[in-house]
Parts: structure tokens; C-alpha cells; sequence
């Protein structure tokens, strides 16, 4: 996801134990239950030497009102990405 204030790239993984709100009064956010370093030059995820994304240790709580955009990858498609 991109964020709307400071242009901030943030991804990571939502699984079980993750949330993601979706009521129509505020607030509205999204947990993520893992997350990973992303470039903050195109959004990528940045990977280590033997290709694989790096993980960060912890966990993302954002609110909707502050996404400028998200995209939404399956497993097999960010492995490929």
C-alpha cells in the first residue's frame, strides 16, 4: 500500500491473524500480521540474497483514511513479482 501523506510504500501479509475493518463509520483500518521492507522507489518488496522478501518482525495497524492505494497479491503472485 501506498500512503496519502508522505507517499510511504508498506507491505506485508494478511493471513488469520490479521483484520481488516469494514463498516461505514470511522475509523476503518487494516492489520497486517507480518510485514516486509518495501522499495520506496517503485513499491517493490525488497528481497535478500537468496531472493526472498525480508521480513521486518512485526506487525501494521493503518487506518483506511490514510491509503492512498493498495494492491492485493495472492502467495504464487508475489513470489513472482
Amino acid at each position: 500500500m501506498r500512503l496519502k501523506d508522505d507517499g510511504r510504500w508498506l507491505g506485508g501479509f494478511y493471513g488469520e491473524s490479521s483484520y481488516a475493518a469494514g463498516y461505514p463509520e470511522e475509523p476503518q483500518d487494516i492489520y497486517l500480521e507480518r510485514t516486509y521492507a518495501m522499495s520506496q522507489e517503485d513499491g517493490s518488496f525488497v528481497a535478500d540474497d537468496a531472493g526472498h522478501p525480508v521480513e521486518l518482525g512485526s506487525g501494521l495497524l493503518v487506518r483506511w483514511s490514510e491509503v492512498r492505494f493498495m494492491e492485493v497479491l495472492s502467495e504464487q503472485e508475489a513470489r513472482h513479482e
